[in-house]
């Protein structure tokens, strides 16, 4: 669980900013908006970009499943549902 939290924490400020970013705000000021400190931002702005827009759109659906998947929701073993996040990331 404290992995999930970890990684939660991060995709889920990248997702809010890739919203914003949608809504025309630009991604410096988005990622500011959302938490990023502005020595971070440069690494934030790279990450998003990894992503792609059309994945960080889905980021929010996925780790919800996983969260839910953790608590019960799912057969499929914690380091299964870790792993199928990282691929769904990787793609």
């Amino acid at each position: 669980m404290r992995l999930n939290g970890a990684f939660s924490w991060q995709l889920k400020k990248l997702a809010q900013a890739a919203r914003l970013t949608e809504q025309g705000t630009p991604m410096p000021t988005a990622l500011q908006q959302v938490g990023f400190a502005p020595f971070n931002s440069a690494s934030a702005q790279q990450q998003l970009r990894r992503i792609g827009r059309v994945r960080a759109r889905r980021l929010y659906d996925w780790l919800l499943e996983m969260d839910m998947g953790l608590k019960g929701g799912s057969p499929l073993p914690p380091r299964v549902q870790f792993e199928r996040l990282l691929v769904r990331l990787a793609k």
